[in-house]
C-alpha cells in the first residue's frame, strides 16, 4: 500500500467509525464519546505514515490528506463540544392509530431525552395520590386549555431547545428512552412505594401511544417487587393495557379523569381537543371495573358552569360509586397562570358564550372563593347521598380565599386536604389563615 494514501484511509475510516458509534452509543449528552473514538483510527494512521517517511520515503512531501483527516477531527471534535443538551426533532408517527383521539396533522411532535425515571414526589404525597412520578415528556398532546403543567415547567430547557412555547398548543414534547430509565430505578431504589403514571403529562396521550409508553412504563415497574402503580389518563386507550393491568390487579389503581357529565360533551370537548370523550373514558371505567380492576374517581377539573351545579356532581360521583372506586379526588380548577384565559377562549370560539362568561367571572378572587365553597358543598352532599363521605379527597390550596369563604370551609371540612405552604397549614389548623384580600 502507497503510504501516501494512508491518511485518505484513515479520513474514510474515521467517518465510518463515527457514524457507527452514533448509530451504537445514541448517547444524547454531552461529551458524546462517538466523536472522540472516531479520532483514534485517524491518529494510528498519522503515526503509521510517519513511520514510513524513513528512506526512502524521507523526502516525500506531506499529502493533501491530512489536510482532510484534520477538517474531518475538527467536526468531530466539534460535535462532542456542542451536543450539549437534548436532540429535539420533529417525528412523524410511527403507529398512527385509528381512533379520533389522534392529533391534527399538524400537531408537531419532538422526542426529547430527559434525566429522570422514577422520582419523589412530595406534592403528590401531600395529596395522598403517590409517594413517586413517572413522567413521559414535558408537554402531553391531549391539550387541555386549562392545563397547569406550562406553568410548572416553563422553565425546562426542553421547550427552549424545541423552539416551542410552554403555554401555545399544537405540539407535545415526549422522550420514548423513558421506560429505560424506570426500569432501572425501579430495580435500584431502595424504597420501593406508589407511582403516579403521570403528574404532568399523559403516558397514554396520541404521542406517547406511538412508542407505547403506557405499557412499556408500566412492565418496567411491575416486573419489581414492592412498587404499586396509580394510573391517570384522560385516554380510553389505556383498556389495550388491561390484560397486563389484570395479572397485577392487586399493584395497579386505574383511574381515568371525568370533567364533565356526558350531556356536557360538545362543551369539554372544546377545551380538551385531543382527549377521549367522557363517555369512552366511562366505558372504560366500566370495564375495569367488571374485570376486578382495582378503581378510583378523578374530577379534575370541574370547571364552573360546565360540571359544578349538583346535578352533574350527583351524576359524576354517583357513577363512580358504581364503578367501586376506593377514592374520589376532586379539585378546583387553578385560577393562577393563562389557564382559565385559554378556556374562557375555546369555549368562546367554540360557541359556549354562557360557559366562557363563568370561566372569565372565576378571575376575580371573589368569585373563585364562591365557586370552590359551592363545588365543595355539592360534592359533600352527592357523596353524603351515597354513603361514601370518607372517600373524598378534596384538594385545595387556601391562599386564593376571602376570609368568609376560608370560615366556611374550616367549618365544614369533611374530605378536605390542604395543600400549599407547610405554614398554610398550621394556619389554617389554628383558625389565624385568613386569606388573600379581596
Amino acid at each position: 500500500m502507497k503510504p501516501a494514501l494512508l491518511p485518505y484511509i484513515a479520513a474514510i475510516a474515521a467517518a465510518l467509525v463515527y457514524w457507527v458509534a452514533r448509530r451504537v452509543l445514541r448517547r444524547p449528552f454531552r461529551l458524546h464519546p462517538s466523536g472522540l473514538l472516531a479520532l483514534i483510527p485517524a491518529g494510528i494512521a498519522y503515526l503509521a505514515f510517519f513511520a514510513f517517511r524513513q528512506p526512502p520515503f524521507a523526502g516525500m512531501p506531506i499529502p493533501p490528506g491530512y489536510f482532510i483527516m484534520a477538517l474531518l477531527g475538527l467536526f468531530c471534535l466539534s460535535s462532542v463540544l456542542c451536543e450539549v443538551e437534548p436532540k429535539l426533532t420533529p417525528s412523524i408517527p410511527r403507529r398512527p392509530e385509528p381512533d379520533q383521539t389522534q392529533p391534527k396533522e399538524t400537531h408537531r411532535l419532538h422526542e426529547i431525552r430527559l434525566k429522570t425515571g422514577i422520582q419523589r414526589t412530595p406534592e403528590f404525597e401531600r395529596k395522598g395520590l403517590a409517594t413517586h412520578a413517572v413522567n413521559i415528556g414535558t408537554k402531553c398532546g391531549h391539550d387541555c386549555s386549562y392545563c397547569s403543567t406550562g406553568a410548572i415547567l416553563r422553565m425546562h430547557a426542553s421547550f427552549k431547545l424545541a423552539g416551542e412555547n410552554p403555554f401555545a398548543f399544537g405540539y407535545a414534547l415526549v422522550d420514548p428512552t423513558t421506560p429505560e430509565r424506570v426500569a432501572r430505578d425501579a430495580r435500584t431504589l431502595h424504597q420501593p412505594g406508589l407511582i403516579q403514571l403521570c403528574t404532568t403529562v399523559d403516558a397514554w396521550a396520541p404521542e406517547a401511544q406511538q412508542f407505547n409508553l403506557g405499557r412499556r412504563c408500566l412492565e418496567a415497574i411491575l416486573a419489581e417487587p414492592g412498587w404499586t402503580v396509580r394510573i391517570l389518563t384522560k385516554n380510553a386507550a389505556v383498556a389495550r393495557d388491561f390484560d397486563l393491568i389484570e395479572r397485577y390487579k392487586e399493584r395497579v389503581l386505574v383511574g381515568l379523569s371525568l370533567t364533565a357529565p356526558p350531556d356536557k360533551t360538545a362543551a369539554i370537548r372544546s377545551v380538551e381537543p385531543h382527549a377521549s370523550t367522557i363517555a369512552e373514558r366511562m366505558e372504560v371505567m366500566v370495564k375495569a371495573h367488571r374485570m376486578g380492576l382495582r378503581t378510583y374517581g378523578m374530577y379534575c377539573p370541574l370547571l364552573p358552569g360546565i360540571a359544578d351545579s349538583t346535578q352533574a356532581i350527583q351524576e359524576l360521583i354517583g357513577f363512580g360509586v358504581n364503578c367501586g372506586v376506593e377514592e374520589v379526588f376532586v379539585e378546583p380548577v387553578n385560577a393562577r397562570g393563562p389557564g382559565l384565559k385559554s378556556t374562557e377562549r375555546a369555549l368562546r370560539d367554540a360557541g359556549f358564550s354562557d360557559e366562557a362568561d363563568t370561566i372569565a367571572g372565576i378571575r376575580r378572587q371573589p368569585e373563585w372563593s364562591a365557586y370552590v365553597v359551592r363545588l365543595l358543598s355539592n360534592v359533600q352532599e352527592a357523596l353524603r347521598r351515597f354513603n361514601a363521605l370518607e372517600k373524598l379527597r378534596f384538594l385545595l390550596y387556601p391562599s386564593r380565599l376571602t376570609a368568609k369563604e376560608m370560615e366556611w370551609i374550616r367549618n365544614h371540612g369533611e374530605g378536605v386536604r390542604w395543600l400549599g405552604k407547610e405554614k398554610d397549614h398550621d394556619a389554617v389548623a389554628n383558625g389565624s389563615f385568613i386569606g388573600e384580600s379581596i
